[in-house]
């Protein structure tokens, strides 16, 4: 009912938990707008890394282009844990 093409998902990667996250994110992608990308994903019931070369591949594939915000979450000091969250998407870009 809205017609505006800034209307669309925040596509947050931290949300996906009941399925495989890598497939939910190339099924929304075509409705993201702008992103959370986390440091972190679940799989299975468990937290693990975020796979960055196969999550940036998947977008890139997608055809998004914008900003791609990033959020790092838990426990532990956000001064160490920055610097490492931009080096792993660095290294990944």
């Amino acid at each position: 009912m809205v017609d505006s093409d800034w209307l669309g998902l925040n596509l947050d990667i931290g949300s996906y938990r009941l399925e495989n996250p890598y497939e939910a994110i190339q099924l929304n992608l075509k409705y993201a707008i702008t992103w959370q990308i986390k440091e972190n994903v679940w799989i299975d019931g468990k937290e693990v890394p975020t796979d960055f070369p196969k999550l940036f591949k998947i977008i890139k594939d997608g055809g998004y282009r914008g900003y791609l915000p990033l959020e790092t979450l838990g426990a532990g000091d956000p001064y160490l844990k920055v610097p490492v969250l931009l080096e792993n998407v660095r290294k990944a870009l």
